[in-house]
């Protein structure tokens, strides 16, 4: 949190955050103290910033639509990451989750077995 006093000698608004203890500001002028957050004294002449720490957003501005490639490189990694997860935690899984993973992993073996059988004959 930021609190805001004015200079003793030009009058000019001094910034300076609570949360660093005891610092040492100093003034355009060349003025310059110590500032002590314990100091009850400091909020009597001073007064709270109350201004967002964050990036100021203009909200007439329309976000602009990210042109990238086709696949999204991180989107595509993230996605085998989480592949991953779900193979080494299989045994933890509860049933249903269990069958739907067997069924996408057995469902194209199976279909890649009847294209070989049909078309090349390779298994008879």
């Amino acid at each position: 949190m930021k609190f805001i006093i004015n200079c003793p000698e030009c009058g000019r608004s001094l910034r300076f955050p609570l949360d660093k203890g005891r610092i040492k500001i100093r003034c355009q002028c060349g003025y310059g103290m110590v500032i002590d957050p314990d100091d009850t004294s400091l909020y009597k002449k001073g007064r709270f910033d109350l201004k967002p720490e964050g990036p100021i957003i203009n909200k007439k501005r329309k976000p602009v639509k990210q042109t990238g490639s086709l696949f999204d490189k991180d989107k595509i990694i993230r996605k085998i990451l989480e592949y991953r997860h779900t193979l080494q935690n299989f045994r933890h899984m509860p049933d249903r989750e269990k069958y739907r993973v067997l069924l996408f992993i057995l469902l194209p073996v199976l279909l890649l077995i009847i294209i070989l059988y049909t078309f090349f004959g390779l298994l008879s």
